[in-house]
């Protein structure tokens, strides 16, 4: 009997410390001891139920599983401030993680705006530079057909002289504005404002003296067809007048045809040329 006995209460023994053995080795002992209690008093119990069934002396291990209960409740309650610990030491791994996470997002957020503003300055700069090289294509454009002088010089130069063309008739040169001095230099210091280079006042200069020699060609026009009041004679100046005033249109359209400062003081001298012819009937 009390081999029997003693073999139960190794049995229980045994039970408890390999649980409280194996708890040990990654908990806290009084987790551990709570857990060997719990495991033993189902063997305790059992064997109490066991004995009462055999109407043998149990009443050692009915103490027993009460004393098991007991003592579970007790580490149990005695766990949670190794609980608490472990918490502890948790909450401040995870604070420390956190902050670690937050740190490296703002150090990547960083890194994205760093690479954003590069971007956004190599766009700009290809903009940049895609407008200059369009500028640059434009400038050339404008060059061609005549070296050293812009397409919008000329132009602007070629308009205000077919204007005073297109106004004046034989007989008003002297009334007509764009056939005075007056309005000869401001147009020309027009031109010299859009000027970019020294080819570009010397084309200026020509076409200036152009503009000079195109209205005193037209007063001498004028003074020719008036130099007479006789009828018959009147209509036969009338008719030189107008074939003088055809040829200096000639010379004035084929001034929008040149292609070189060359050519710009050849139409000059053309325009010098009949001029003096006109003067020359004149006397």
């Amino acid at each position: 009997m009390n081999k029997k006995v003693s073999k139960s209460t190794a049995l229980i023994i045994i039970v408890f410390v390999v649980i409280f053995f194996l708890c040990s080795l990654s908990g806290s002992i009084s987790v551990s001891l709570a857990v060997a209690c719990l495991c033993a008093f189902p063997v305790s119990l059992a064997i109490f139920i066991i004995k009462t069934l055999k109407k043998q002396k149990s009443k050692s291990y009915l103490i027993s599983s009460i004393v098991l209960v007991i003592a579970f409740i007790v580490f149990l309650a005695a766990a949670p401030n190794t609980k608490n610990d472990e918490e502890l030491e948790t909450t401040t791994e995870f604070t420390t993680e956190t902050t670690t996470e937050e740190t490296t997002t703002t150090t990547v957020t960083t890194t994205t705006t760093t690479t954003t503003t590069t971007t956004t300055t190599e766009t700009t700069t290809e903009a940049t530079t895609e407008e200059t090289t369009g500028s640059t294509t434009a400038t050339v454009d404008e060059y061609a057909g005549f070296a050293g002088v812009r397409y919008s010089l000329r132009k602007q130069v070629i308009a205000d002289l077919q204007k005073a063309q297109k106004q004046y008739h034989v007989g008003n040169a002297d009334t007509l504005s764009l056939m005075q001095r007056d309005a000869i230099v401001l147009a020309s210091n027009q031109w010299l404002s859009m000027a970019n280079s020294n080819e570009e006042r010397s084309y200026i200069d020509v076409a200036t003296e152009f503009y000079l020699r195109f209205a005193d060609a037209a007063k001498a026009i004028d003074e020719y067809s008036n130099r007479t009041s006789d009828t018959t004679s009147k209509a036969m100046y009338k008719a030189q007048a107008d074939d003088f005033k055809d040829r200096m249109d000639a010379i004035v359209d084929s001034f929008s045809m040149c292609k070189s400062i060359s050519d710009v003081n050849n139409v000059y001298n053309s325009m010098y040329d009949l001029s003096r012819q006109i003067r020359r009937f004149n006397w």
